[in-house]
């Protein structure tokens, strides 16, 4: 059960991390053709750029720094929830979460993602063992 939490949390943060490359707006209308498994491995080598951010905002909720966690947060995100709002969840409900952190878990899933403000980038699924 606590895997699954984990799991829901840290794909939320890293949703809103920033680092994601603006989409072109004409392209978002266009069908996109399958992917094959090149494009999955190429996928793959591209989402370990992102990986130290993930970490570092891990590693800055683990030690109760929500300063730095927030610096970690994408800025558009910032500015549509309203930074006292996201310092807020940090303080109140992600840094008790991961206060009971000890490592990560085995099981990972790495996904493709985007947001509102036309950024793409990954989301990260990842367990925890409290």
């Amino acid at each position: 059960m606590m895997a699954v939490a984990a799991r829901a949390v840290v794909a939320m943060l890293m949703a809103a991390i920033a680092g994601g490359a603006p989409r072109d707006a004409a392209a978002q209308d266009v069908a996109q053709p399958a992917l094959t498994f090149s494009d999955d491995l190429a996928q793959a080598t591209r989402s370990a750029t992102f990986r130290p951010t993930v970490d570092a905002l891990v590693a800055a909720l683990v030690a109760g720094d929500a300063g730095k966690g927030i610096g970690l947060v994408s800025p558009n995100l910032l500015k549509s929830a309203g930074r006292d709002t996201v310092q807020g969840v940090l303080r109140d409900q992600m840094l008790p979460f991961f206060a009971a952190f000890k490592e990560f878990g085995r099981s990972q899933t790495i996904a493709r993602t985007g947001d509102g403000f036309g950024s793409e980038g990954f989301v990260f699924y990842l367990t925890m063992v409290p």
